[in-house]
């Protein structure tokens, strides 16, 4: 039976989600269980390799493209569609927004609480730039009060501050206006741009329950942190150094083309290879490995007002299939930033969010992570 006839003759909750990258988007359609913690069923999945010298402008318009292609395949409208965002398209912020409660019923509502962050949303953005933004945590007179599935309650009188943890991701104007019109697409798209990184915050410490880790998210052309400590998000921090660069320079010492480099390293991450050019590639990858590593402390620096890092590390993204990037964050790097003398590395796939369940085999390894995140972020938040 095709999706199509699926869909129309039953009640069914479909959701989409989708993970945009810096050379693919990738997008799945699932069931939504009614039942709290139940795998949910995924009908489709679709990946869109782009070039690999897509304009970020041009992304956001493959996006569009595949959001149409998907709904005239449906024949319907997605329930929700939650788009992850991450730093390909825009710089992450993580900032301490407040503000002091006006006068008002005795109680502090839901509702008025999404006004104040509107406001301060309004007061904090650059003009002369787009942004997204989510309240990853919520305090009122500096405790946290967020938490999935309830809400205290608030009276006014004994509140002096409320706080929200900002994760934001700026743009430029262009980014922002085309996905302003993408949300307006087909009269209207129920659509929920989120950072990336708040959806795997949400699958890490509010799914599998794990409240002490440093995510390492290591993408196309971005390296991405995120720190959950006590299970609230921390600091989140990126930089400009992901899997792309190592293809780029496989390609170059061994005169290929990048879709070969990226063959080449696929065997190489396997052990396929031996002989001289397995030498070569690994000097090289051990070289650019370091870089990376100078960079990867560097920004580590920026966490050290959070206290010790838990020895838990998780790696994920398409750049935990090189080997040397796995050394590097099993090495004794941590002496500088933990009690713990090593950490401990695991490599997380998208199915280790499920308990490596793949889900029909559609959510396999650690570049499904985000994908994963997201399915888990949509079936138990509803859009902002």
């Amino acid at each position: 039976m095709s999706p199509t006839r699926l869909f129309s003759k039953s009640k069914t909750r479909l959701y989409a989600v989708i993970d945009i990258g810096s050379y693919s988007i990738k997008s799945v359609i699932f069931e939504k269980s009614a039942a709290p913690g139940k795998i949910p069923k995924i009908f489709k999945k679709t990946a869109l390799k782009l070039q690999f010298s897509q304009e970020p402008s041009s992304i956001v318009s493959k996006l569009r493209e595949m959001l149409f292609a998907m709904v005239r395949e449906l024949e319907v409208v997605p329930e929700k569609i939650t788009v992850g965002i991450g730093p390909s398209l825009g710089k992450y912020l993580y900032q301490r927004w407040s503000i002091r409660p006006t006068g008002g019923e005795k109680i502090i509502s839901k509702r008025e609480l999404a006004k104040y962050f509107q406001n301060l949303f309004e007061q904090h953005r650059d003009p002369s730039l787009a942004m997204i933004a989510y309240p990853a945590e919520v305090y009122a007179n500096g405790y946290y009060i967020y938490n999935e599935g309830s809400f205290p309650v608030l009276e006014r009188s004994s509140i002096k501050e409320v706080a929200f943890h900002t994760l934001a991701l700026v743009f430029i104007p262009e980014i922002g206006i085309s996905l302003a019109d993408t949300k307006r697409s087909l009269g209207g798209l129920p659509i929920d741009f989120i950072p990336l990184a708040a959806a795997e915050k949400h699958a890490v410490a509010e799914f599998l329950k794990i409240s002490d880790v440093l995510l390492v998210d290591v993408g196309g052309e971005e390296t991405t942190l995120v720190l959950l400590k006590e299970g609230r998000l921390a600091e989140v921090a990126s930089f400009p150094f992901g899997g792309q660069h190592f293809l780029r320079g496989i390609a170059k010492i061994a005169s290929i083309s990048l879709e070969e480099a990226e063959d080449l390293k696929r065997q190489y991450a396997e052990g396929l290879i031996s002989g001289a050019v397995k030498n070569t590639l690994s000097d090289f990858l051990a070289d650019e490995s370091n870089l990376w590593k100078s960079m990867f402390l560097r920004e580590l620096d920026n966490f050290y007002p959070f206290g010790p890092l838990s020895k838990a590390v998780f790696l994920s993204g398409e750049g935990a299939y090189l080997p040397e990037i796995s050394a590097i964050l099993r090495s004794s790097w941590m002496q500088n930033f933990s009690y713990a003398d090593s950490p401990e590395v695991r490599i997380i796939h998208g199915s280790s969010i499920f308990g490596g369940d793949s889900l029909g085999g559609f959510i396999q390894g650690p570049e499904d992570m985000g994908l994963a995140s997201l399915i888990t972020y949509s079936s138990f938040h509803e859009p902002r």
